[in-house]
């Protein structure tokens, strides 16, 4: 991940990672390339806001799939952090409407 500070309430982002999925038809494994480009916001000090562009591209079994995302998180401390969301895909082969939640945890 990359990620840098505009100012004092905007951060912006990109990410790059390769997933790898079994394939239950033939046993092997599928592999996804996974893009995202994002816009986090500060709204308070436990507050914050975000608008994502995610793509996933296939080996082979897939066509490309793209879509947005936005949500809110909210700051429980330091090294937790609480998120919920919607997205919504952008091309047919992408999932029509989401809901999401989240946490992360530093460790």
């Amino acid at each position: 991940p990359l990620s840098t500070e505009l100012n004092e309430r905007c951060d912006p982002g990109l990410m790059f990672a390769t997933d790898f999925a079994r394939d239950e038809e033939d046993g092997g494994y599928e592999a996804a390339f996974v893009h995202t480009a994002v816009l986090g916001i500060t709204l308070t000090d436990v507050w914050g806001a975000f608008f994502e562009y995610v793509g996933v591209a296939g080996s082979s079994q897939f066509d490309y799939q793209a879509g947005i995302s936005a949500g809110l998180t909210f700051g429980h401390s330091a090294d937790v952090q609480f998120d919920a969301g919607v997205r919504v895909g952008l091309n047919a082969a992408a999932e029509d409407f989401g809901v999401f939640t989240g946490i992360t945890m530093r460790f």
